[in-house]
């Protein structure tokens, strides 16, 4: 205690005290604020004292040196929140056969990033690899959509729940499974949305797979922050962003930049979707959403971070999307049924049809569309490589 502090009449108030006599004093509002503590040489401390909830929980909470003379350091050493979580373990035990963890993040809604994470999915599965999707989009479920498979459910054996299984190579869980009424909004409050987040993660019985996809809401919800609380020790391999050109979308993304950064989370990468528009007719190139600071590859290069590409709005790809389908599949249908049209045409025109018909993979693999794909999917594998 100072030797100025003698006639201070708040003296056994004072959070500067050796001995704190008003435990109170620490963490209120007027501690330090009071006109009266203006002259107080001890006004610092004080005001450098309060209390701060989140601090209760952390590693640090209680251990630093500026909390030996904090009266509440016990508080934090002893913190029931700081003790382990018993579910942790079994979470770790089932995904302990999951190689790659990828969160899809995007700090905008409507920037396509379910459409990125199912035709990930897809294009993944064609090479072989065994893909898992996670969506925790609890409020807006689309990947049962996005798969074409919204009318299954989830099946709980011995082992857990099951995954709905697109095909062979892909599996999927979403809220969309186990919803009674799947047209009916969901009204949750953070505590209930991690909840189910975990119960998710512990419960389905994925197996050995290359890759869980997890599609995320936009922002940086309680959804994100139950990521990171439960599974962020297993060491998610890294996150894809998503944005589209406009300013307006990569203020959000700087954003999500900064999450990730806070929360050590890896960033393998931005892609930019919606970039530019190819008429169908003409082939004349659009930028519907043209970046008025560069665009994403511009940030990529602002923040060090990877470009991964750019998609173009496509009618073929919102087709895909809207019947569960991969992106080739069904502009390989597509062309199908043009070719049939013609020959209809044809026959009844008598005509015979002249000239060699072209190869049709080699004409599609030539779509700007899947080109893009084909190299988004190609940048994220190599980085996933360069990263073990």
């Amino acid at each position: 205690m100072s030797s100025g502090c003698g006639g201070c009449e708040n003296r056994k108030n004072c959070g500067g005290c050796t001995k704190q006599e008003n435990e109170k004093c620490f963490g209120s509002e007027q501690a330090g604020n009071l006109d009266k503590c203006k002259d107080c040489p001890n006004r610092e401390k004080c005001l450098n004292s309060k209390k701060k909830e989140e601090c209760f929980g952390s590693e640090q909470a209680g251990k630093l040196d500026k909390c030996k003379n904090c009266p509440n350091r016990d508080k934090c050493l002893n913190s029931k929140k700081k003790e382990r979580d018993p579910d942790l373990d079994e979470i770790q035990l089932r995904l302990k056969d999951v190689k790659n963890i990828i969160p899809i993040l995007s700090g905008k809604g409507g920037v396509g990033k379910s459409t990125v994470t199912s035709q990930l999915a897809f294009y993944l599965a064609s090479k072989g690899y065994q893909v898992g999707v996670l969506d925790l989009d609890v409020t807006g479920p689309s990947q049962p959509k996005m798969f074409n498979v919204e009318v299954m459910t989830v099946h709980e054996t011995f082992l857990g729940w099951d995954p709905v299984y697109v095909n062979e190579n892909i599996g999927v869980m979403s809220i969309g499974f186990v919803m009674q009424d799947r047209d009916s909004a969901v009204i949750w409050r953070g505590p209930r949305k991690s909840g189910l987040i975990k119960q998710f993660l512990k419960s389905v019985n994925w197996g050995e797979i290359d890759y869980l996809l997890i599609d995320t809401p936009p922002g940086t919800s309680d959804e994100h922050l139950s990521i990171i609380q439960y599974i962020g020790s297993l060491k998610i391999d890294g996150a894809i962003l998503v944005s589209t050109p406009q300013e307006v979308s990569l203020m959000d993304v700087r954003r999500e930049i900064g999450f990730c950064q806070k929360s050590g989370i890896d960033i393998l990468g931005i892609v930019e979707n919606m970039s530019y528009f190819v008429c169908p007719k003409c082939n004349f190139k659009s930028q519907i959403f043209k970046p008025t600071t560069g665009g994403v590859r511009s940030l990529c290069k602002e923040e060090s971070l990877e470009f991964l590409g750019e998609i173009p709005i496509d009618i073929s790809l919102r087709k895909a999307c809207d019947k569960g389908v991969p992106y080739l599949t069904e502009l390989i249908n597509e062309t199908k049924e043009k070719k049939g049209e013609e020959k209809k045409g044809e026959e009844k025109k008598g005509e015979e049809k002249k000239g060699e018909e072209k190869n049709e993979k080699e004409s599609l693999e030539k779509h700007p569309g899947i080109v893009a794909f084909d190299l988004f999917t190609s940048k994220v594998l190599e980085i996933l490589k360069n990263k073990k």
